[in-house]
């Protein structure tokens, strides 16, 4: 009987060495959890329109460092103003495994169908300063594109109210980008009223097919013979701005028009110190791209925005964060653009 109760012992130490044995071969311990798996970095696909305009590339520039600051991976395509190349690549970055796409629109309308198809996979997007009309997108963030028509309209009012009649003609952006029309609607909230009481005039209003400097060049040369005199031209932006400027300066009628732009670019900022360009809107690049950044990545997690404020897209309510222009013109020009660091006091007063 001892017999048998020493090799049962002896068995019994025998299996439970065995079984540790196994334990210390596979590196496990008895009520252990597996180890997680490895982390994945979020993976945000920025689809961009072009480059042509030069604050492009400094959105681009700071939405990639904030991101990958924050630990995710950016995969950037840029569609050279095509919007069929643009929407293959948006594909393109979907089928890439994205979590969350970023989108600046060339044509906000043409794109709707493919965002459209990518928030409905299950993949959040972002409009990025453009809206994407019909799309669905899960956040619109952009400056105040109404407020910026407004800014532009009041300047060249304040600067122009001593005249019986003010004349005004207004260079729109691309019909194809919603911040054109937005845009629009702050120019006329301030010159419509002034016109029905007879105190301002619009003699044109022109409309470009693409944010196109050539193309604006060739449609104010054009509609200038039948104009008369005029005291504002407002310009949709700085790339718009310029070729107007050189067309007024050809015809030596400079000294006396104002022209507004938007975008705060270099050329623009030494156009207005030297007094060729009256005021540009400026939008902090950094504050949009960087919040842009931080939303991407709490999408990608699926985590609250807690957005409060709205905007159509034309079928759906878009969470929209809307951040505040500024006016810049000569008098503020070191305290705004030189202060915040866009661009250094030595290259904008270089010609003067």
């Amino acid at each position: 009987m001892r017999r048998v109760q020493s090799w049962r012992k002896a068995g019994t130490f025998t299996l439970l060495s065995l079984w540790g044995v196994l334990i210390l071969l596979t590196g496990c311990t008895v009520g252990a959890k597996s180890p997680p798996p490895e982390h994945k970095p979020i993976k945000i696909g920025l689809s961009m329109d072009s480059f042509v305009v030069e604050r492009w590339i400094r959105d681009r520039d700071i939405f990639v460092s904030t991101a990958e600051a924050l630990g995710a991976q950016v995969i950037v395509q840029v569609a050279n103003e095509d919007p069929e190349v643009q929407s293959q690549q948006i594909v393109d970055l979907k089928n890439q495994g994205i979590d969350v796409l970023v989108v600046v629109a060339n044509n906000g309308k043409l794109l709707g169908p493919v965002v459209r198809q990518v928030h409905d996979s299950g993949i959040p997007v972002i409009s990025y300063d453009r809206l994407v009309l019909n799309g669905k997108c899960d956040l619109y963030i952009s400056y105040d594109n109404v407020k910026s028509g407004e800014l532009m309209a009041q300047y060249l009012v304040r600067r122009l109210k001593h005249k019986k009649m003010m004349r005004f003609v207004i260079v729109n952006g691309a019909r194809s980008d919603n911040n054109s029309t937005l845009m629009n609607q702050g120019y006329h909230r301030v010159l419509d009223p002034l016109v029905k009481e007879g105190r301002a005039k619009i003699l044109d209003e022109i409309w470009l097919k693409d944010w196109s400097s050539d193309e604006a060049e060739s449609a104010f040369s054009k509609a200038i013979p039948s104009l008369g005199n005029f005291d504002g031209v407002i310009a949709a932006d700085d790339l718009i701005a310029e070729p107007i400027i050189r067309v007024l300066a050809q015809r030596r009628m400079l000294d006396h028009v104002l022209v507004t732009g938007m975008d705060a670019d270099l050329l623009a900022c030494q156009h207005i110190v030297q007094g060729t360009q009256a005021m540009t809107v400026y939008k902090p690049i950094a504050p949009l791209a960087q919040k842009a950044a931080k939303y991407a990545i709490m999408l990608a997690k699926h985590e609250p925005l807690n957005i409060t404020q709205f905007i159509s897209d034309g079928t759906y309510q878009i969470p929209y964060v809307k951040l505040e222009p500024i006016p810049v013109d000569a008098h503020n020009m070191m305290s705004v653009i030189v202060r915040d660091g866009f661009h250094r006091k030595d290259e904008i007063y270089r010609r003067m």
